[in-house]
């Protein structure tokens, strides 16, 4: 999910149908979570002429009508972000499959936030304890068959499972599991292929399965998959995380032995990380 906020220029270009598909995808996803830039996309609409009575007009209704929608789901997603934390103080002294047992049985964990969480620390977790991130993805995996798609409209669940075994895919890998990662990799393009296609979860997958091309020793494939990643990130404006697929590419290519281009790849992805750290490469 992106912390970051399209310039006035982006949601212009989006009005007049100038955004590229993949760019406008992102933005429609990004403005579903975020209230404050969907205010704003709402300002620039031009100003509708006023119907006989003083009415504002069909069209300006439904636009309020479904700002104050997304502004409810908003603050809704924030309190279950807020609650996530300490959910999972109270699972995390707990054996995985009590774990299992309890977001099953209690609707407390069976939320937005409680899989965001997860997905969050498990990708956190991969490089030093892939073992325990595994437990966490398919922990999340469960969560996904109680989540509620009308929260978050259609496709959302089949997005959240893509997200999930993809990087799923990443901790068996790590694992040197890579029939089993070959396999999660299959079953996240499936979800994705049923999702709203969001193309952050595309390339959240291609930059996850690089490295496991890279561990088969495929490394023209691994580098197509990287580059897909790159180029997505690079159109939506996302630097932070076109900076860590570059640097998964520079990884790639000291494997493959060119290490000229490994060393411009990895000036290259310092320049773009927020906050260059180890990452499960």
């Amino acid at each position: 999910m992106t912390d970051r906020h399209p310039e006035r220029d982006v949601l212009e270009r989006f009005l007049s149908g100038d955004l590229g598909d993949e760019a406008s995808l992102a933005l429609q996803r990004h403005l579903f979570i975020c209230a404050a830039c969907e205010e704003r996309l709402i300002a620039l609409l031009p100003e509708p002429a006023p119907e006989p009575g003083g009415d504002r007009g069909p069209v300006r209704r439904l636009l309020e009508r479904n700002r104050t929608e997304l502004s409810v789901r908003w603050r809704g997603l924030e309190a279950e972000r807020a609650a996530a934390e300490a959910l999972w103080r109270e699972l995390e002294p707990l054996e995985p499959e009590r774990r299992r047992g309890l977001v099953a049985g209690n609707f407390r964990f069976q939320s937005w936030g409680f899989f965001e969480l997860l997905i969050d620390r498990a990708f956190q977790m991969v490089f030093k304890d892939p073992r325990r991130a595994e437990d966490l993805l398919r922990l999340a995996l469960d969560l996904t068959d109680l989540l509620d798609s009308e929260e978050r409209g259609p496709g959302s669940v089949e997005a959240a499972r893509a997200r999930a075994w993809s990087h799923l895919g990443n901790a068996l890998r790590a694992l040197s599991e890579l029939r089993l990662a070959e396999s999660a990799f299959q079953t996240a393009e499936l979800h994705y292929s049923r999702s709203w296609l969001d193309p952050l979860d595309e390339a959240l997958i291609l930059s996850q399965k690089a490295p496991l091309r890279r561990a088969q020793r495929r490394f023209a494939e691994a580098l197509e998959l990287i580059d897909g990643a790159i180029a997505i990130y690079r159109e939506i404006n996302e630097p932070n995380l076109q900076g860590g697929a570059t640097m998964i590419k520079a990884v790639t290519l000291q494997y493959q032995g060119d290490v000229a281009a490994a060393a411009d790849c990895f000036r290259a992805s310092l320049s773009l990380l927020e906050e260059p750290r180890l990452l499960a490469l």
